[in-house]
C-alpha cells in the first residue's frame, strides 16, 4: 500500500469511569515486554532528556509485580519516538482504536476495528526512528508467507504525527502470549505440544537462514477463533473498559503543562487477552515481532533480547546467531515447562547459569570481571558475615573443594553443596536441573481452567534435562540445531493419557532379608550424619553390588 499523509485525530472522552472490579493481568501477557529505561533508550538509540518531562507513573518498567501490565516508557514520547494514540482515534481513515494490545521499546500495538471490513485488527505503530520500508517485518514477509506459525503484516500505512513519520503494520488479532499459558491450561500434554510447535517454527526460520533475534514466550502468542462477531461494547465487557482504573493512566508532566502534542493525554495498559478464554486455541501459536530478525549472513552487532533469554556470548558482547536462538528456545521451553526461566538480568542470570549448568568457561571470565565488578552497587565490598553466621546455624559446615570453588564466578562450592543437599532431601534428585524440573507445580487456575498439581514423571525429567543441557551449551558451536532438537527422544515420547496422579510421599525402602554382616553395614550407613545424605544414597545403591565394593565405599567416606 502506498504511503499516505494521514494525520491521527484525537477524540478523548471527558469523563473517565473507574472500575471497582480490578482483574489480574500478567506482565508477560503482551506483545512486547518493556525493559529497563536505560536499556530501552540505548536499544532505541534515543537520548532521553536529563530532566524527565513526565511524572513517573507506577507501572513503568521495573516497578511492576507479575500481576500487573506495564505502560510504555513515557519519556519516549519525543521526536523520533512513539506516536501518541487515544481510544477512538481513526488511523488511516479506516482503523478505529478500541483498546491496547501491547507496548515495547520500538512500538505500541492497538486493537482496532476495521471500519471497511468490520473486522478486528492489531495495528502496530513503530517509533519514527525505526520506521522504514526496509524494516525486517516487511523484508521477511515474502520469505515467511507460507508458514502458519507466524503472524505477518497483512497491510501497512504511514502516519505523519508530531514526533515524526511512523510506519504502521496491520496484523491479525492474536491471544495471550504463551508465557502464562500454565494459567489457562490444565493439561501438560498441551504445553508439550506448544513446545514442539515453537521448536518447529524456529526450525522453519533457520531453514530459511533467518534468525529471529528475540525468540521468547512473550513473542509467541496463542491463535484465536475469530472475534469479528463481537462488538466494541462486547469486547470491553470481556476485557474490561480501557477507561477503567486497571488500564487508564492520566499523563502528567513535571511542569504541569499539557503533554500534547508530543505526548498523549493518557496512557493505557495492555488488555489481558486471557479473558477471551473461550476464543483461545490452546495448542496453536504464532510467532510475532520480527523487528530485530536478520539474515544469518548479516548479523547485528548487539543483542535485542532480555538477559534472561540471552545466550552467554550475547551477555559479553557477542553477535546474535542461530545458536543464540537455540539458547533462547531452551529458555522458552524451560519457562513453559516449569513456569520460570533464568533470573531477570545481569549477575543473577550468570548465577542461574552456573547453578544449573556449571562454571562459565575461561573465555567469559575476563569479560565477566569487567561487566560485573565485585562489590555492591556503590562499589563497596559486600559484608556477608551476618549471612555466613545464619547459614552456619542452618547448615553444618561441609567439606569444601577449594579448587572447584575457584571455578565459579558467582557461587561458592559450599553454597552449591548446600543447595544440592536441600534439593535431594526435597525432591530425590541430586542434580539441580533435574530437581527443578521434577518439582510439583500448579497448572490452571485462571477462569474456567481447573487448578491442579502436576509433577513431571522421572523418565520425562531425565529426557528433558538431557535435551536442555545439549541446547544450553556455553560454546555456541556445541549446541544442537533445531533439526536435532526435534529428533530428541523427549519430543518423540508417548504421552500418558491418564489423568496426572497425585504426588505420592516418598516411600521407605522395602524390607529385605539380610545376614548379620549386612545388617551391621546398614546400621553404619544409617549412622552417617544427615548432612551427608548423598553419601548414604550412594551406599544404598552399592548394596546391590558385592560386599567388598560396599565396604570399600564406606571406607572412603569414613
Amino acid at each position: 500500500m502506498a504511503p499516505t499523509n494521514s494525520e491521527t485525530a484525537t477524540r478523548s472522552p471527558s469523563d473517565v469511569s473507574a472500575s471497582s472490579n480490578i482483574h489480574e493481568a500478567h506482565a508477560e501477557n503482551q506483545e512486547h515486554v518493556v525493559r529497563d529505561r536505560n536499556e530501552v533508550a540505548m536499544s532505541s538509540n534515543f537520548k532521553l532528556p536529563e530532566t524527565p518531562r513526565y511524572r513517573r507513573a507506577y507501572g513503568l518498567l521495573g516497578d511492576l509485580d507479575e500481576n500487573e501490565m506495564p505502560l510504555e516508557e513515557l519519556e519516549l514520547y519525543l521526536p523520533g519516538g512513539f506516536h501518541p494514540v487515544h481510544i477512538g482515534d481513526v488511523l488511516d481513515g479506516r482503523y478505529e482504536v478500541s483498546h491496547k494490545l501491547g507496548c515495547g521499546g520500538f512500538a505500541t500495538v492497538w486493537l482496532c476495528l476495521d471500519l471497511t471490513t468490520h473486522s478486528w485488527k492489531a495495528v502496530k505503530i513503530l517509533v519514527a526512528q525505526k520506521s522504514s520500508e526496509a524494516c525486517p517485518e516487511l523484508k521477511f514477509r515474502k520469505a515467511l508467507a507460507n508458514l502458519d506459525c507466524v503472524a505477518l503484516p497483512e497491510d501497512h500505512f504511514w502516519i505523519n504525527g508530531p514526533n515524526g513519520r511512523h510506519l504502521a503494520l496491520v496484523l491479525p488479532v492474536l491471544g495471550p502470549s504463551v508465557a502464562n499459558m500454565r494459567d489457562i491450561v490444565s493439561d501438560m500434554a498441551i504445553i508439550d505440544q506448544v513446545c514442539r510447535r515453537i521448536t518447529e517454527s524456529l526450525y522453519c526460520f533457520h531453514g530459511k537462514n533467518i534468525c529471529h533475534g528475540d525468540f521468547r514466550p512473550s513473542n509467541i502468542l496463542h491463535r484465536l477463533h475469530s472475534i469479528d462477531s463481537l462488538s466494541k461494547e462486547q469486547l470491553w465487557e470481556l476485557l474490561g473498559s480501557p477507561f477503567s482504573a486497571e488500564y487508564y493512566h492520566k499523563v502528567h508532566t513535571t511542569k504541569g503543562d499539557d503533554p500534547r502534542p508530543n505526548g498523549p493525554q493518557y496512557a493505557i495498559r495492555a488488555a489481558d487477552m486471557r479473558r477471551l478464554q473461550d476464543w483461545i486455541i490452546e495448542d496453536e501459536i504464532a510467532v510475532i515481532d520480527f523487528g530485530v530478525a536478520f539474515e544469518v549472513s548479516d548479523p547485528p552487532k548487539a543483542k535485542s533480547i532480555p538477559d534472561s533469554y540471552a545466550a552467554p556470548e550475547l551477555l559479553f558482547g557477542g553477535c546474535p546467531s542461530l545458536s543464540s536462538d537455540i539458547w533462547s528456545l531452551a529458555c522458552s521451553i524451560l519457562k513453559l515447562q516449569i513456569g520460570k526461566a533464568f533470573e531477570n538480568e545481569g549477575r543473577e542470570v550468570i548465577g542461574d547459569m552456573e547453578f544449573f549448568l556449571g562454571p562459565l568457561p575461561e573465555e567469559y571470565r575476563e569479560a565477566f570481571a569487567k561487566t560485573f565488578p565485585p562489590g555492591d552497587e556503590d562499589g563497596s565490598e559486600e559484608d556477608d558475615s551476618d549471612y555466613e553466621d545464619y547459614r552456619d546455624l542452618v547448615w553444618p559446615r561441609l567439606p569444601i573443594d577449594t579448587d572447584s570453588e575457584k571455578n565459579y564466578l558467582v557461587w561458592t562450592a559450599r553454597e552449591l553443596q548446600e543447595k544440592r543437599q536441600k534439593m535431594l532431601e526435597d525432591h530425590g534428585y541430586s542434580d539441580l536441573l533435574n530437581a527443578q524440573l521434577g518439582k510439583e507445580r500448579d497448572l490452571g487456575g485462571f477462569g474456567r481452567a481447573e487448578r491442579r498439581s502436576y509433577s513431571m514423571p522421572r523418565r520425562d525429567v531425565l529426557q528433558l534435562s538431557d535435551l536442555l543441557r545439549r541446547m544450553l551449551k556455553y560454546k555456541p558451536e556445541e549446541r544442537l540445531d533445531a533439526a536435532a532438537i526435534l529428533d530428541h527422544p523427549w519430543f518423540s515420547r508417548r504421552h500418558d493419557t491418564q489423568e496426572p496422579k497425585p504426588k505420592r510421599k516418598r516411600e521407605t525402602s522395602p524390607e529385605i532379608e539380610m545376614d548379620d554382616d549386612t545388617k551391621e553395614l546398614v546400621k553404619l550407613i544409617q549412622s552417617v550424619p544427615k548432612h551427608t545424605r548423598k553419601q548414604r544414597m550412594d551406599l544404598r545403591l552399592a548394596l546391590s553390588d558385592s560386599m567388598e565394593a560396599l565396604q570399600n565405599l564406606i571406607d572412603s567416606y569414613c
